[in-house]
């Protein structure tokens, strides 16, 4: 029975071909209705929401509660993006995010600060410490004589004056030679009184240096954090500059006058080394033509005494030689002291000119940073001043050593 009825019904539609036609026509048209009339945006968030319902419904079946949750988070995101803010709400939340991004960047700032040293702020302090260690350390190695044994050819020349001006055998030359070496005594004396000015002004010099970074050092002291190198810094440290300077170019006017005195005893070397040389000459020609004329002394030989004969001349003779050679050794010294002085006015100069340039720099110094480590620069330097004071004070043996007082 039942097949039978399937049979018809579908003998039915096979016999009724308008129908059919009429059905998929009425179809087609309902799908260009639908695409002719698109959703509103109701039904659309209609749709979209009963899509986003049934995804929580299968997603939590085995959770009511947290699919509520999830539901409502959505609802209200739905809402916050349809519902638009008011100008204070958007005024309050641009502040915000103002406000979040300069906290990150005085973060970055504080750490590049703390990690990288400014390298401007250095040079100023880089190059005086350096500038000034070698100031020192190069004046200390160099050789100059100290100002007692320049004049220590004082008293030799002297000696010899009288020597030739009393002797027969120098009696043709004695007077003219003696007058060339008083004249060569004085000439010393001045050169050693010079010598002895300049190390005077020379431990002046040690004592401002340590005193001139000791006051920069009280002015930068960066405690805990490192300081600013501001405008006010900025006109200190000029002074102190300048204080420098003004030392430098008072030690080198002590220099130079040494120099000049010394230059003034060295042009006498030639007239009197060439008088005293022919004098020579001739008191031992007279020697050999003169009367002999004899004189003993008491000598010791051994385990008994004897007398010597000894001729008065030849004794002065002999000890014109002598002096001879304690002059020729002043000589040396002096020329010791003035290629000694050339030097020092030279590393005095060099030194001049890096404090011009440490003063220049210091123009380009804005609001930079002074560290610690700048700090340690200094103490080091006001350490090594002291150590070459001491060593420069014991270059000279002249005068009374107590009397020497270090500036520390």
């Amino acid at each position: 029975m039942l097949i039978k009825n399937g049979i018809n019904e579908t003998l039915q539609h096979k016999s009724n071909p308008d129908q059919e036609e009429m059905e998929m026509n009425e179809e087609v048209e309902q799908k260009e209705v639908k695409i002719e009339n698109p959703l509103i945006p109701e039904e659309q968030a209609k749709i979209r929401k009963n899509g986003i319902d049934e995804t929580f419904r299968h997603r939590n079946k085995s959770n009511p509660d947290q699919e509520e949750m999830e539901k409502n988070e959505v609802e209200q995101k739905e809402v916050k993006k349809e519902t638009p803010l008011f100008p204070e709400e958007q005024a309050k939340m641009q502040k915000n995010r103002w406000n979040r991004t300069i906290l990150v960047l005085t973060g970055c700032m504080i750490l590049a600060y703390m990690f990288f040293p400014s390298m401007t702020s250095q040079y100023p302090f880089d190059e005086l410490v350096n500038s000034t260690t070698k100031l020192v350390e190069d004046i200390i190695q160099v050789d100059l004589p100290s100002s007692g044994s320049v004049m220590d050819g004082t008293v030799s020349s002297r000696r010899f004056a009288n020597i030739v001006e009393d002797s027969p055998a120098f009696k043709q030359t004695g007077p003219s030679i003696a007058r060339l070496l008083r004249k060569f005594s004085d000439k010393i004396m001045d050169a050693g009184i010079a010598l002895e000015d300049m190390y005077r002004k020379g431990d002046m010099l040690f004592w401002v240096l340590n005193s001139e970074i000791s006051e920069m050092m009280t002015k930068l002291n960066p405690s805990l954090f490192d300081s600013f190198f501001d405008k006010e810094d900025e006109a200190f440290f000029k002074s102190r500059i300048q204080e420098l300077i003004n030392s430098i170019e008072e030690f080198r006017n002590k220099v130079t006058d040494a120099r000049k005195a010394i230059k003034d005893a060295e042009e006498y070397r030639g007239p009197a080394e060439k008088k005293v040389r022919q004098g020579i000459t001739e008191a031992m020609k007279f020697i050999h033509r003169g009367p002999s004329i004899h004189e003993y002394r008491l000598k010791l030989n051994e385990e008994e005494y004897y007398l010597e004969k000894i001729d008065d001349k030849s004794i002065d003779v002999s000890n014109a030689r002598d002096e001879l050679k304690h002059a020729e050794n002043v000589l040396k010294v002096l020329e010791k002291s003035h290629e000694a002085l050339d030097l020092i006015n030279k590393i005095l100069l060099s030194y001049r000119n890096k404090l011009y340039d440490v003063e220049a720099q210091l123009d380009k110094t804005k609001k930079s940073k002074v560290t610690k480590k700048d700090l340690v620069k200094l103490e080091k330097l006001v350490d090594i001043l002291k150590d070459s004071q001491q060593k420069f004070i014991g270059k000279d043996t002249l005068g009374d050593k107590d009397s020497t007082k270090i500036y520390a």
